[in-house]
Parts: structure tokens; C-alpha cells; sequence
């Protein structure tokens, strides 16, 4: 779900954690006193969106020992800060300071551009492999995980149809959950949100990295889940956003679950859609939808998809959503309702 440079954006406005020395020039009584995290947080994303970066790395400077429950987010600020600012030396002590305490950043963040000043340094060198090395030891201990939603007045024992929603890169059930609904699925479906176990960073969830892993765990969902649930099993849908959309065609089409549609948003083309296996999906009567945007990367890969659908003969939605990058468009919701009609043949 990381979109480059304005996915750093996003992280610098999230909760995290603290750090230590203040940075040349940049004097604790620069700034305001805060009493509380979010009001620092505040303050700092308005000077960051005004482009006053030396006051907010002024800020990110005081509030780090002030604020030791969240260093994840203020290392990685003061970060961003400090490359933008020139201050090289600076963002690879803060990212050092976060790894000394067990905290480690977003893999995918790690890669941006932002920090190609960075990439001949040695130091820095040793940040990314102590980065990899922490989150491959939190790997260890990783676990997938489901949250289910029951629809309005559900009743004990009667059939429903199921939803299974996958998330995308770099998210989780938490920040999905909210984003990922429509009316039908409120009060129609049993939805079942799954998280990956694959980790990207701390809290953070991708269903990409190994396809094998990623088949077993919605294979052992769904078995959980009709065992569970009193599930119509031939009124089943699996869908998602990017890499939960890459996972949920993966699945359709190599038959790891018995769906009878897809609706999937903004994905890439995964391994599983093959010739073969789109034929073979064909005949066992599969529908459904490749929701994009207009501006998304992978946008003419998804049309290639859906023309690879219509030669196959597989009923199918192909809706590109104007003037939005790789996101998620204000519509979903009637866009998976709309999609929902389609499946259903309605």
C-alpha cells in the first residue's frame, strides 16, 4: 500500500517512538512546549506540509526524549527531516538510534528515493542490513491473523455469503478494515479479514513475498471459517487492494479456494494468472472485477489482464477510476457492490 515518497508523508504522521542528541544549530527553546504526542504530531506535520523543515526538525529534535512511546515514528521523521535538510550524518545516527532499541523501518520505505544521498555511505550500508536482520528476526515469530465481521440481524446457523478481504502491502486489518466495506458487505456477507504473516515492517503486512506461504494461509482461513461459520459455500468472494488484489487473483485462479468471483483493486499480475489457469477458471464458472485508477503504475498490466478475461470468455468488470493514483477511489464502495450484482449474474 507504500506509495514512494508520499508514503513517507504518511508515516511522518503516524504514531511511533523517540531519539537522542539535538541536531546542529536547532535550540530546545525554538519551540513550543507540547504536553501531549498527537499535539506535537499536529505541529509537526503542518510544518512539514508548509515546507519549514527547519523548524520541524527543531521540533522532532525536542520531542524525542520527551516522547520515549513513540521512537519508531519520531527516528524516522527526524530521518526524513535530516536528508532533506542535508544533515546525511544526522538521518543515519536517528535510524541507528531507533535499531538500538529494537525498532526498525518499513522495508518498502527504506527503499525510497529520499535516500539516495545515503546509498554510497558505509554507515548506511550497515543500517539497511541491521534493518533486514531485525525485521527477519521478528519474521520468526510472525503470525497470520483474521478478524470477522458478521452482517446486520446475523442469525446463528443460517448460511451466509462469505467475503475474505486481504489488505494491502505494507498494511493490516486495522488501517484495511474501515476501508474496505460497502452496504452489501455490512449487511449481506460474513467478511473476513485476513492478515499476512509476511512481515514489511513493524505492524505492517505484505502477501507477495512468498506466494507459498501466502496459498497455505488463506487455504487454512477458509477452512477455519466454514468450520466456524455457517458459510454458503458456493457464494464466495475473495478480494483486496494491491498486493491483497495481487493474492486474491492468485487464489482465484490457481482454485487454493473455491470462490465463485474477485474483486480486486489496483493489483498487479500474479504468478497464478496463467492461459492455463484462466481456461481452467472459465469452467468452473468464475466472475468478477479489476477495479483501477487512472494514474496507478501497474495500469496497462491490468488491462492486459482483463483482455486476457474477455478472450477466455470470463465475465468480468474492468472499471478505471479517473484522476486517482494507486489508492483507494471515494466510490468503493458502490464499486464493490456494483461488482458484488456482477458475480451474482444480477
Amino acid at each position: 500500500m507504500l506509495r514512494g515518497f508520499a508514503v513517507l508523508i504518511m508515516v511522518a504522521l503516524c504514531p511511533a517512538v523517540a531519539c537522542c542528541e539535538q541536531a546542529e544549530g536547532v535550540g530546545a527553546d525554538a519551540v513550543p512546549e507540547f504536553e501531549t504526542y498527537d499535539e506535537m504530531r499536529t505541529r509537526f506535520g503542518e510544518l512539514y506540509a508548509e515546507g519549514r523543515l527547519e523548524e520541524g526538525a527543531g521540533l522532532l529534535e525536542w520531542a524525542l526524549p520527551r516522547f520515549p512511546d513513540n521512537v519508531l515514528a519520531n527516528s524516522f521523521n527526524l530521518a526524513i527531516v535530516s536528508c532533506r535538510l542535508e544533515r546525511y550524518e544526522r538521518a543515519i545516527e536517528v535510524m541507528e538510534y531507533a535499531h538500538e532499541r529494537g525498532f526498525w523501518f518499513n522495508a518498502y520505505a527504506m527503499g525510497a528515493d529520499l535516500w539516495a544521498p545515503l546509498r554510497e555511505s558505509a554507515r548506511f550500508e550497515g543500517v539497511l542490513e541491521r534493518n533486514e536482520a531485525l525485521r527477519a528476526e521478528s519474521q520468526k515469530t510472525s503470525e497470520p491473523d483474521r478478524l470477522v465481521l458478521t452482517p446486520e440481524g446475523y442469525e446463528e446457523g443460517k448460511e451466509y455469503p462469505l467475503f475474505i478481504a486481504l489488505h494491502g502491502g505494507g498494511s493490516n486489518i486495522a488501517e484495511f478494515r474501515d476501508v474496505w466495506t460497502s452496504e452489501k458487505l455490512k449487511t449481506e456477507f460474513v467478511v473476513a479479514h485476513l492478515q499476512s504473516s509476511l512481515l514489511v515492517g513493524m505492524g505492517s503486512y505484505d502477501w507477495m513475498q512468498d506466494l507459498n506461504v501466502t496459498r497455505a494461509e488463506i487455504a487454512d482461513a477458509y477452512q477455519i471459517l466454514i468450520e466456524e461459520y455457517a458459510i454458503a459455500e458456493n457464494e464466495v468472494i475473495v478480494g483486496g487492494f494491491s498486493s491483497g488484489g495481487a493474492a486474491s487473483l492468485e487464489v482465484a485462479f490457481t482454485n487454493v479456494v473455491p470462490v465463485k468471483g474477485f474483486v480486486v483493486l489496483c493489483p498487479r499480475s500474479p504468478d497464478g494468472f496463467t492461459d492455463e489457469n484462466v481456461k481452467a477458471a472459465h469452467g468452473r464458472g468464475l466472475r468478477g472485477a479489476i477495479l483501477t485508477t487512472e494514474m496507478d503504475p501497474a495500469l496497462e498490466a491490468q488491462r492486459g489482464m482483463a483482455d486476457v478475461l474477455e478472450g477466455a470468455g470470463i465475465p468480468h468488470r474492468f472499471v478505471v477510476t479517473p484522476d486517482v493514483g494507486h489508492w483507494i477511489p471515494d466510490d468503493l464502495g458502490e464499486q464493490i457492490d456494483s461488482s458484488i450484482d456482477h458475480i451474482r449474474g444480477e
